[in-house]
């Protein structure tokens, strides 16, 4: 069989990135405030990662026999049999166009996957042959393609062992046009690529929460070797210099990636890493691993300063004192930090966003992201949102955590953009920010 991965081009403002915010998708367009234009400017020239599932299925679809290509905004040629396309919140209309003009232009079978489509697959169905819900892997591991494609809704479910998946088959995509840099690290001329140890997470206990949707809440793991196996490949086979794990929390098991840490070294594996993780999975002695292993910058969310707010939407707040202990460790350590805050949360008010911006200005990262609360269709919090007629906008493509969506009880939509463009431009135009922004820039040079 020949199958095309569609990779669809948008045309909206900012860039669409498919492979965050659980799979759901969000545009970097940060606002109309001046530090925002910059940071969207920049998000725009210095990142574009790929989404991994799309690499999972070119490695299982091959693996399997079949012709497997990359489309980049273009028809697929016409002997194809099938096309899949990953769905997003943010950009499902373009998708949908792209469906119309492939079936205007060839006969081969549409497939929608991703967690947008697993929670929505009635925007997709009347446009496409199949829908799969739950995780794509799963469904082209088990399913004999030389029987009839589906119709309708597939349940797909998840993959139970991850060390039974392929690796990412990236040889057939544009690998030049992969590129991760922040403003402040990595110069360019460094081959990157994405990666993922561990799907599902345990902590994840917020309403707000998109992660679950399709990984759910329980946790599996690649085992060590089979990750390092990976991350050698990619630096030996396709000369990768930086990776950057996609798990919501690759350091939720310290003993196992401790494991992976020790493997990369005795390898003598030369990469640097970037990793997401929350600060109470982290201690000085495993920081000084991962360090002496390649990891050179986390992501992490704070989300906001008031742990009385956090614990009504049902994430669990980080002690204060480990928090900062942590975040100067990583500081002392030339290991960059991005912190992530969202604003507008159910219980917010001004003064508490203001303290948060405060905290924020305090922890001084040489990353932060200021978002607004968005209630993903999916979570808990949607569905509390809806039953409350409390949600202002039901066009999902406004979901981009950059736009208000419900009716906030203490906070007008106009208000919270406001306070979001004031976040952004009183923490970058500080002496104290910029000051760390050269001296990160210099020891990154």
């Amino acid at each position: 069989m020949k199958i095309a991965l569609l990779q669809t081009k948008s045309r909206k403002k900012g860039f669409v990135n498919k492979d965050v915010s659980g799979g759901m998708g969000t545009v970097s367009h940060f606002g109309d405030s001046f530090m925002a234009r910059i940071l969207t400017f920049l998000k725009k020239e210095g990142i574009n990662y790929p989404v991994l599932a799309m690499g999972y299925l070119a490695g299982i679809l091959k693996e399997r026999g079949h012709v497997v290509s990359v489309v980049s905004d273009a028809a697929p040629p016409e002997e194809t049999d099938l096309v899949i396309i990953y769905s997003s919140i943010v950009d499902f209309r373009n998708e949908i166009e792209y469906v119309r003009r492939i079936k205007e232009q060839i006969s081969a079978k549409i497939c929608i996957v991703g967690p947008f489509a697993t929670v929505k697959p009635e925007i997709y169905l009347p446009h496409v042959d199949f829908v799969i819900k739950g995780e794509p892997e799963s469904f082209f591991m088990k399913f004999d393609l030389r029987s009839p494609l589906p119709n309708g809704i597939v349940e797909a479910g998840i993959v139970e062992n991850l060390d039974t998946l392929p690796f990412p088959d990236w040889e057939i995509f544009p690998l030049d046009s992969f590129k991760y840099k922040p403003y402040f690290m990595f110069s360019g001329g460094k081959r990157f690529f994405p990666i993922v140890s561990s799907r599902g997470c345990t902590f994840s206990c917020a309403s707000y929460c998109p992660y679950p949707i399709t990984a759910g809440k329980k946790w599996r793991d690649r085992s060590p070797n089979n990750v390092v196996d990976e991350i050698e490949f990619l630096v030996r086979k396709l000369n990768a210099c930086l990776l950057l794990f996609r798990d919501p929390i690759f350091t939720i098991n310290k003993e196992r990636v401790s494991l992976i840490a020790r493997e990369i070294m005795k390898r003598k594996i030369d990469v640097h890493y970037v990793c997401e993780t929350h600060l109470n999975c982290l201690d000085e002695a495993l920081i000084d691993l991962l360090y002496d292993s390649g990891l050179r910058a986390i992501k992490v969310g704070i989300e906001s300063a008031n742990k009385t707010i956090l614990s009504n939407t049902g994430r669990k707040p980080i002690n204060t004192e480990h928090q900062e202990r942590i975040l100067n460790y990583c500081d002392k350590k030339k290991i960059a930090v991005t912190a992530f805050y969202i604003l507008g949360l159910p219980d917010d008010t001004e003064q508490s966003i203001l303290e948060t911006i405060e905290y924020a200005k305090k922890l001084n990262t040489i990353g932060a992201q200021f978002t607004i609360s968005t209630p993903y269709p999916g979570t808990q919090f949607f569905q509390d949102m809806d039953k409350a007629n409390l949600i202002l906008d039901y066009d999902f493509e406004n979901y981009d955590i950059h736009t208000p969506v419900y009716k906030h009880k203490n906070l007008s939509k106009e208000r919270l953009i406001k306070l979001k463009g004031k976040a952004y431009n009183s923490y970058y135009f500080r002496l104290k920010w910029i000051s760390k922004f050269i001296k990160t820039k210099v020891l990154a040079s």
